[in-house]
């Protein structure tokens, strides 16, 4: 599910045999869920509850920036409002880039997760490895 900067969505979902493995009753399983919103930054954490069909949701507290940088063309312009995604500790943060190609993450959590990470935004991919905060990491698509 991912909902736009200045649009609303709303998603069916349907869950298969395709989908299903096997789990304990009240086990849940987390699963990655892009929600954005403006101006205000905030973070939030989504579990899905396979028993149920149910997603929940729990906020995260914001800490200072871990992670920031720009998303820019081949000719060096920033690219606007462009989805970015950082992989770090099996977990996923996304946000979005500002009118000037800017990206931060905030998480609490991410620099506990461990010591590299994945960023990535369209076809760019980049590795890294944390060298204190907050890590600066441009990329160009």
């Amino acid at each position: 599910m991912s909902l736009g900067v200045t649009e609303n969505k709303s998603v069916k979902t349907t869950v298969t045999h395709s989908h299903s493995r096997e789990i304990k009753v009240g086990d849940t399983v987390e699963v990655a869920v892009d929600i954005y919103t403006e101006p205000q930054p905030y973070g939030i954490a989504v579990f899905y509850n396979w028993d149920f069909g149910a997603l929940a949701f729990r906020q995260v507290s914001l800490g200072p920036e871990a992670v920031s940088g720009v998303l820019s063309d081949a000719s060096g312009h920033p690219l606007a409002r462009q989805l970015v995604s950082l992989m770090v500790g099996g977990k996923k943060f996304s946000t979005r880039t500002d009118a000037k190609g800017h990206f931060s993450f905030r998480a609490s959590t991410i620099m506990q997760l461990a010591d590299s990470a994945t960023i990535e935004a369209g076809q760019v991919r980049k590795e890294f490895r944390f060298q204190g905060a907050p890590m600066r990491v441009d990329l160009r698509q």
